[in-house]
């Protein structure tokens, strides 16, 4: 069967770093003349406006619908799950932004630890301990706490960076309780999310990520077909380390290959 929904992850797939790997946006403006594409990050920092209009430079239209980061459907869960919340975020405004997008209010560091309601974390440059004291006082009170994603560093110019992983870490050890729930990769719990508004039969859906324990693992959890390509973290190597049954269903060097693959189907 055709695969005509394809979800690819951003980071070492399409984006290095901040710009797009040289060749990709023709390859994606090609795919999507007949596939319908669907982004996926764990990258709670930008609102999904942002890659609408990044894309939208490189002439590939995608809806800001058809793009989800840690950060909406960390938003989208809370709101559907229990409803309308007072939130104090652990994050960049792009998670803000997206939690009052869904319906939350949310609340600053003036915020009393007993009116929080959950303490959403993601990625946060500008973390400090004022921001870690009032998340764990309100954990300890109560407040669910919800990562938008467990990655404990990301890969930067400068090297690995502390990630969001990293804070949640902190505010975990310092309320003396584990997350009540992880959205990001690699939990299956994203692309269930997103599994949900894809309309389409799993057998036309295909991953597309570069990393094996994340978007791979995440992929086969829900038993949709994966590929690999080998922009990003990943190399063959690092495949063949890995048992049989972890492998992806497909590997390429990179987008322009898989390209190459979709029109022979």
């Amino acid at each position: 069967m055709k695969f005509s929904r394809l979800v690819f992850d951003i980071d070492g797939v399409i984006y290095r770093g901040r710009d797009f790997i040289p060749g990709v946006p023709e390859v994606l403006r090609e795919i999507s003349r007949e596939h319908e594409i669907y982004l996926l990050t764990n990258n709670s920092t930008r609102h999904r406006e942002d890659y609408v209009r990044r894309f939208l430079q490189e002439g590939i239209e995608i809806e800001k619908e058809r793009v989800f980061t840690s950060a909406s459907v960390t938003a989208e869960f809370i709101f559907e799950s229990f409803g309308k919340r007072r939130i104090f975020p652990v994050g960049e405004e792009g998670l803000e932004r997206e939690l009052r997008e869904a319906g939350h209010e949310v609340l600053d560091l003036s915020a009393d630890p007993g009116e929080i309601e959950a303490v959403a974390v993601g990625m946060d440059r500008g973390v400090n301990y004022e921001k870690i004291s009032l998340a764990s006082r309100a954990v300890r009170r109560g407040a669910m706490l919800i990562a938008t994603n467990q990655d404990v560093t990301f890969p930067s110019e400068r090297g690995l960076e502390p990630g969001a992983g990293s804070i949640l870490a902190s505010i975990e050890a310092a309320s003396g309780r584990k997350a009540d729930i992880v959205i990001g990769k690699p939990s299956p719990f994203m692309l269930s999310f997103i599994r949900k508004r894809i309309e389409a039969e799993d057998e036309e859906i295909l991953i597309i990520g570069d990393r094996l324990d994340t978007d791979i693992a995440s992929g086969k959890a829900l038993n949709l077909r994966t590929a690999l390509v080998l922009t990003g973290i990943t190399s063959k190597t690092d495949l063949n380390k890995i048992p049989e049954e972890d492998r992806p269903d497909y590997v390429f060097e990179d987008l322009r290959e898989l390209l190459k693959f979709l029109k022979e189907r």
